[in-house]
């Protein structure tokens, strides 16, 4: 369902999308026809102001989610650099020993000097 609509409303946001998605699932419909007219007309003035309240959550929730992904992120990227650092090290402590033995034997005479 949620393929479709992004296919058919490209430029709608997230928000219309959830509320679509709740409005068919959940059978709003359905409900609010079964309410009387003065208790339809009561729902419908308390979804009117609380659309505010709830686009404030919506914005507050997509926040953290990004606030949360760039967490991920710099962790990662942290994490990323140590393993560089630690293989640097690694690769120096070879390079190192290979100094102790000699340096690096290009060729099969090197080789038979050397041993």
């Amino acid at each position: 369902m949620l393929d479709r609509l992004i296919s058919q409303k490209p430029n709608a946001a997230t928000l219309v999308y959830e509320g679509i998605v709740m409005f068919t699932k959940n059978n709003t419909k359905h409900w609010r026809d079964t309410l009387s007219p003065e208790k339809r007309a009561l729902v419908m003035e308390l979804a009117r102001k609380s659309k505010r309240f709830q686009k404030e959550q919506y914005i507050e929730r997509k926040a953290e989610i990004r606030r949360k992904r760039a967490e991920k992120m710099v962790v990662a990227k942290e994490e990323k650099e140590k393993l560089e650092i630690k293989e640097r090290i690694q690769k120096e402590d070879l390079m190192e020993k290979i100094e102790e033995y000699g340096g690096l034997w290009k060729t099969a005479e090197m080789v038979d000097e050397k041993l």
